[in-house]
């Protein structure tokens, strides 16, 4: 079953006369929120107590912050209907941002309401975004960035200023924390506008939506609407929910487990209990292919079962942490953890690939449509359409190149049967920490085991000469793709 998020940034200028804040309100009302619905405000100019004057039969919470002078304030609007649980929620003291951590329809989220200073100052966006680097679950960063984040179509200047420090600090966050412009994304060459500035006479884009790009493929609409009762154009984002598929999971061989004696004696014992077992077996490749999952197996089991040992002892030493943790918050705050949480999530952001321009030149973001990109183009890659064309290139090719022949005793050599000597060879030049193939077992399990592997794996690889075709399981690849900008 799935569900709609809908969700509206508004700078709306100053609520604290009461017929704006009246009609404000009358406006967000009547927006489609059947479902769900935040609003993101900024500038109410409330004070703390002035923020309760936002409720209404149809608002379930309300979430600010807000600065002594009346002169900031952002708002984060809660339909009734919405079904939320708040875990966290963070502030600023003067009034330029919030953030809530919680789960909506049981999923995890992050949402944050900002106004960003018109002074371009950089630092501030380099805090907020530390301060969303321990994000939970996905993140919508919404509000009045006051900045344009690609200057040259955001803006309607002839000759406009180049990107300033502080756009830098967003775009670099946006890269690390994984956060894409909706807006801009879903509409790569347009041009549209949220305010204008009576005093510099132009037209900018600020108020902006930067979601996970994880959430990309579930946008239905990201749309601006007319700006009537501010200066500001209202930007409307919609969304499916509970539509990720779940990735495929890919075993894979934790090496610490080989520092383990205990392990090693365990696995060595399991290679010898199966290869007593299927010594009938009539296939080698089918032998191989077999040890290798039963070995998984094991390894998950003793895996598990050392968990389960260790799990008394691993929460008393995390209740010693979570007090030294504790102490050390107040103490020094939580600075050491956000940058910890920052790298962690560049990494993770790094390998997803939420966009791919096709053959034709358009950009495609949902999973179907990039997995498909991927298969188009591996299909071509490996496929022969013109083999006699081919066949004449390569002898054009190699017909232009002196190649030494072999003697016969090279000959002789090369043809030779694999020798147990050669494979423990081949296994000791392989490159540690390295696992080439889906099965998860790096080059240092097959040093470890060696003595244990090397008979059925040579076995294996003789019918595999024989019959000129390696077993399925080695037949498959792991491709790990690389996003680039487009």
């Amino acid at each position: 079953m799935t569900s709609t998020l809908t969700l509206m940034t508004f700078n709306v200028k100053g609520i604290s006369n009461p017929m704006k804040r009246k009609n404000i309100l009358n406006y967000l009302k009547t927006q489609d929120c059947s479902i769900a619905f935040f609003f993101f405000l900024q500038e109410s100019h409330f004070t703390d107590a002035e923020h309760l004057k936002l409720k209404r039969d149809w608002v379930g919470e309300v979430f600010y912050s807000s600065d002594i002078s009346r002169s900031r304030g952002v708002v984060i609007l809660c339909h009734k209907q919405i079904t939320m649980k708040v875990l966290s929620q963070e502030k600023d003291s003067t009034g330029r941002w919030i953030i809530l951590k919680c789960d909506i329809n049981q999923e995890p989220y992050t949402l944050i309401n900002i106004y960003g200073p018109n002074n371009y100052d950089a630092l501030f966006f380099k805090d907020i975004l530390l301060a969303a680097a321990q994000i939970y679950g996905k993140c919508i960063m919404a509000g009045d960035y006051n900045l344009t984040l690609n200057p040259s179509l955001d803006k309607t200047k002839k000759n406009p200023l180049p990107l300033s420090t502080a756009a830098k600090a967003v775009r670099e966050g946006m890269r690390d924390l994984g956060l894409v412009d909706t807006w801009r994304t879903l509409n790569p060459l347009e041009r549209e506008f949220s305010f204008f500035s009576a005093a510099h006479n132009s037209y900018s884009r600020i108020d902006l939506f930067l979601i996970s790009k994880t959430m990309l493929h579930n946008v239905i609409l990201c749309k601006y609407k007319a700006a009537t009762l501010s200066d500001h154009c209202p930007l409307k984002l919609r969304a499916r929910q509970n539509l990720e598929r779940p990735r495929p999971h890919r075993w894979r061989f934790k090496p610490y487990l080989l520092n383990d004696p205990e392990f090693v004696v365990f696995i060595e014992n399991k290679i010898d209990e199966f290869l007593e077992v299927s010594t009938n077996s009539a296939f080698p490749s089918t032998r191989w292919e077999t040890l290798e999952a039963f070995l998984r197996g094991q390894i998950t089991s003793y895996g598990s079962h050392k968990q389960r040992t260790s799990t008394q002892h691993l929460n008393i030493l995390e209740q010693e942490i979570h007090e030294l943790e504790t102490k050390h918050y107040y103490e020094k705050g939580d600075k050491t953890g956000k940058l910890l949480s920052w790298q962690v999530r560049k990494e993770e952001s790094s390998k997803i690939i939420d966009s791919m321009r096709t053959k034709d030149g358009n950009i495609v973001n949902k999973p179907d449509e990039i997995n498909q990109c991927f298969e188009s183009f591996y299909q071509s890659l490996y496929k022969f359409e013109n083999q006699m064309g081919r066949n004449k290139k390569c002898e054009d090719f190699w017909g232009n190149i002196e190649v030494i022949k072999l003697s016969e005793e090279m000959k002789s050599s090369l043809d030779h049967e694999i020798l147990l000597e050669e494979l423990s060879k081949a296994i000791q030049s392989l490159i540690s920490g390295k696992a080439p193939g889906p099965d998860g077992l790096p080059t240092d399990f097959y040093k470890q085991f060696q003595n244990k592997v090397t008979q059925p794996l040579m076995e294996m690889l003789k019918e595999s000469l024989e019959k000129e075709r390696l077993p399925p399981s080695l037949e498959v690849a792991t491709i790990n793709g690389i996003s680039q900008d487009v």
